[in-house]
C-alpha cells in the first residue's frame, strides 16, 4: 500500500491562531499539521475513514496534501520520448476502464478497438518493396540511349 500525506484542517487552524493568522511556512506546516498514513489506491469509504485520523487531535477533518510526496511513475517503451505510445496506452486504459461511449458500443467492439490500438505501435516485418520490371526496363533504356545520343553529338 502506498503512503499518503494528509493535512489536518483543525490542527492547521489552531496553529494559525497561535501565530497570529499569518500564512504558515512549509516547515511549520509539515511540523504541526501534516501526517503520513497508508491506505490502498482506491480505498473503500470504511478503509479511508479508518486510515485518515489525525494523530495529534484524533480528527477526521483532513485533506490529502502533496507536500513532501515523492511521486514515481513508469511509462512503458521509451518513456516520455515515446509520446505517441503514451497516448496510445492512455487511450487503451480509458477504453477498458472508463469508456464514455461504452453504452453505445456493440458486443466485441471494445476488443476490436483495443486490439487495433495495440497493433498500431508494432513493427511490420513483412514489408514488400516491389518495382514493376517492365516499366523499369523501358525507363532505363530510354535514359541510357538518350544520354548516349546526346553525348555523341
Amino acid at each position: 500500500m502506498p503512503l499518503y500525506n494528509y493535512e489536518c484542517n483543525i490542527c492547521t487552524a489552531k496553529f494559525k491562531e497561535t501565530v497570529g493568522g499569518r500564512d504558515l511556512t512549509i516547515a511549520e506546516l509539515e511540523e504541526h499539521s501534516l501526517f503520513e498514513t497508508k491506505h490502498p489506491m482506491k480505498p473503500t469509504p470504511e478503509e479511508l475513514a479508518e486510515s485518515v485520523v489525525c494523530p495529534r487531535c484524533q480528527s477526521q477533518d483532513c485533506d490529502r496534501s502533496f507536500h513532501g510526496t515523492n511521486i514515481i511513475g513508469y511509462v512503458r517503451g521509451y518513456g516520455f520520448l515515446d509520446r505517441v505510445g503514451c497516448k496510445r496506452d492512455m487511450n487503451v486504459y480509458k477504453l477498458t476502464q472508463d469508456d464514455p461511449y461504452g453504452v453505445y458500443r456493440q458486443g466485441g467492439e471494445v476488443d476490436h478497438i483495443k486490439n487495433k490500438l495495440q497493433k498500431m505501435g508494432q513493427h511490420q516485418p513483412n514489408t514488400i518493396y516491389s518495382v514493376p520490371e517492365a516499366d523499369m526496363k523501358e525507363q532505363v533504356a530510354k535514359a541510357v540511349f538518350t544520354k548516349t545520343d546526346e553525348s555523341a553529338k
